[in-house]
């Protein structure tokens, strides 16, 4: 894996990659454009500061997101 890479953030619907990211700013902004009214980039922040892995529903859909290094 390239050393340079220091953080990868993703975030999946039904077994399918949506977003995948090494910039946490860019992926926020490619998750918006899916989920216009997803959560600020604070909120997404914080829940990767508690933990590498979360679900959440947005529209009545299931959101699977992972920080991966």
């Amino acid at each position: 894996m390239n050393g340079r890479i220091t953080k990868l953030f993703s975030c999946c619907n039904g077994n399918r990659v949506l977003v995948i990211e090494t910039n946490f700013s860019e992926f926020h902004k490619l998750l918006k454009n899916i989920e216009p009214t997803c959560n600020s980039n604070r909120w997404y922040s914080d829940k990767f500061k508690e933990s590498p892995e979360f679900t959440q529903t947005i529209n009545n859909k299931s959101y699977h997101f992972q920080q991966l290094i």
